[in-house]
């Protein structure tokens, strides 16, 4: 069974400035409730599923502290099968690659 992590998305944005754009650090660190990050899971073992990276949009529940969240996965993902539709997860500003639904 292959477990799961969440890649950064800060650092890849760093490493690639001209390729990939992430919403600015006001926006992800102070993200609503109900609003929509997305996010990138990799999974890791030694199965035909590791090392496998796929993205998700994740429901924000509530904030935990400053740039850290909870909520629940919202995208069914097929290598990291144990992250279903409603599953609940932990995440940070740093894995967010966007940001869609309400704002203040």
């Amino acid at each position: 069974m292959s477990t799961w992590t969440m890649r950064n998305a800060e650092q890849e944005a760093r490493l690639c400035p001209n390729e990939l754009t992430i919403p600015e650090a006001p926006i992800r660190y102070d993200l609503p409730d109900r609003c929509m990050a997305r996010v990138c899971v990799v999974t890791i073992g030694d199965d035909a599923r590791a090392n496998r990276s796929e993205a998700c949009w994740i429901e924000v529940r509530a904030m935990i502290s400053a740039g850290r969240y909870s909520g629940v996965v919202r995208t069914d993902l097929f290598f990291a099968r144990e992250l279903r539709i409603g599953v609940p997860v932990e995440f940070g500003a740093e894995h967010v690659y966007a940001v869609a639904g309400p704002r203040p």
